[in-house]
């Protein structure tokens, strides 16, 4: 998968458990899974940045058959979370909010 693609995968399954695992510490398990998402987007950021630089500076030709893999991977995982997500997020504007944008 995408390092962005992972990155946000993550930060719903946290999500998810914080709704799941959460009677009581919803607002904790909440606001960790929250700052995972902010520290993990932010450090991909950063990766993504420096491999740019890096293929601008040295570029690479791309096998056809690896992004093809990675993609199908990739909704694969939009796909399952979704699906975990899909009934939390009825009653969860933060879940909705987080599997929608």
């Amino acid at each position: 998968m995408a390092p962005t693609n992972l990155s946000d995968e993550m930060a719903l399954i946290f999500l998810y458990l914080a709704f799941v695992l959460s009677q009581g510490v919803s607002r904790h398990l909440l606001r960790t899974a929250n700052l995972f998402n902010s520290l993990g987007l932010v450090m991909i950021s950063g990766l993504l940045a420096w491999q740019a630089v890096e293929r601008f500076l040295h570029p690479l030709p791309v096998q056809g058959a690896i992004p093809i893999a990675v993609g199908i991977a990739a909704a694969a995982a939009n796909w399952g979370v979704a699906w975990l997500l899909s009934k939390p997020g009825r009653n969860n504007a933060a879940i909705r909010l987080a599997l929608y944008s």
